[in-house]
């Protein structure tokens, strides 16, 4: 019924052994996301009221990072430390509706308006390589990962298929191991961008002309 791999039984033996570290950690990363977010909310606020449109919108996307990678580690942290098959599986379709909207989003919001944003801030070009880069591992990731995904999030858990077999016939097939890959590989996409937008922001509090006008 379920597919279960030998890399799956191989993942159990080392999660069984290390299950209240494995705990601890996410619980500590949970901590630095809650710090994190409630930086970028009061952030957020701030600029709407003060109208430092420029600066919202680079804050406006740290939050979206934030918020994705929060729930990412929130479905990761479940499916590792999951027991039960159904359960695995289902937090496997969570991290595919999650990862594939996410995916999607996060190529827009670093689309046009953020670019241009950025290019008032000087060393721009050492930015837009940056931003290249990080945008050149979403595509990759979309590239490998995008049909798999939306099969599992079409069929089984944003939209459901009404055939029940359909349905079944998705969720026996995933893997263990291979749902935690791919939330592996997503959170190492999602850090280098969280950093990367916390250097633009730094930069922009430096220079951009409504801040400097404002602080005056």
């Amino acid at each position: 019924m379920y597919k279960i791999t030998s890399e799956d039984k191989d993942l159990q033996k080392m999660v069984n052994k290390d299950r209240a570290s494995l705990a601890t950690t996410f619980s500590k990363n949970f901590e630095i996301q809650e710090k994190t977010l409630d930086l970028i909310s009061k952030s957020i606020r701030h600029a709407d009221f003060n109208r430092f449109d420029s600066n919202k919108i680079i804050w406006n996307v740290a939050g979206y990072v934030n918020i994705l990678s929060y729930d990412l580690k929130v479905v990761v942290k479940n499916l590792v430390l999951a027991k039960e098959e159904w359960e695995k599986r289902y937090f496997v379709r969570q991290l595919a509706l999650l990862a594939y909207e996410g995916m999607n989003d996060l190529l827009e919001l670093l689309g046009k308006t953020f670019r241009r944003t950025r290019s008032t801030l000087s060393n721009h070009e050492k930015f837009i390589d940056e931003l290249n880069t990080n945008v050149s591992r979403l595509n990759t990731f979309k590239s490998t990962r995008e049909h798999s995904l939306k099969k599992i999030r079409n069929v089984s858990i944003a939209h459901r298929d009404r055939s029940s077999i359909e349905q079944l016939n998705v969720i026996y097939d995933i893997t263990w191991s291979e749902g935690i890959s791919i939330g592996t590989e997503f959170d190492q996409i999602l850090n280098p961008i969280g950093g990367f937008l916390q250097n633009v922001i730094n930069k922009s509090v430096v220079e951009f002309e409504e801040l400097k006008t404002r602080n005056k």
